[in-house]
């Protein structure tokens, strides 16, 4: 993998994620519009870039989103919680 000097992102690595994304994306867009499909090409092709750019950015979030999820539980069984705590 080949960084810039100076800095931590890989660059290199990000290109050829989406790169390989945009390929697939048109080669079953292409297959769709010979099918005659409604979705085509361009369709495909947003969608799988959309999606890599999705999954690139969620890798440094998903402790965050993990706590975020934990927290979420909690607070919607605050009411349950409450009540053991009573019954003790």
């Amino acid at each position: 993998m080949h960084r810039l000097a100076g800095t931590s992102f890989p660059y290199d690595e990000v290109a050829t994620k989406l790169a390989l994304s945009l390929a697939i994306g048109l080669l079953i867009g292409l297959e769709r519009e010979w099918a005659q499909k409604a979705a085509g090409v361009r369709s495909f092709a947003i969608t799988a870039l959309l999606g890599t750019l999705t999954a690139l950015a969620s890798m440094g979030l998903v402790l965050v989103a993990f706590v975020g999820l934990c927290l979420l539980i909690l607070l919607m069984n605050a009411h349950f919680f409450s009540n053991v705590i009573r019954w003790r």
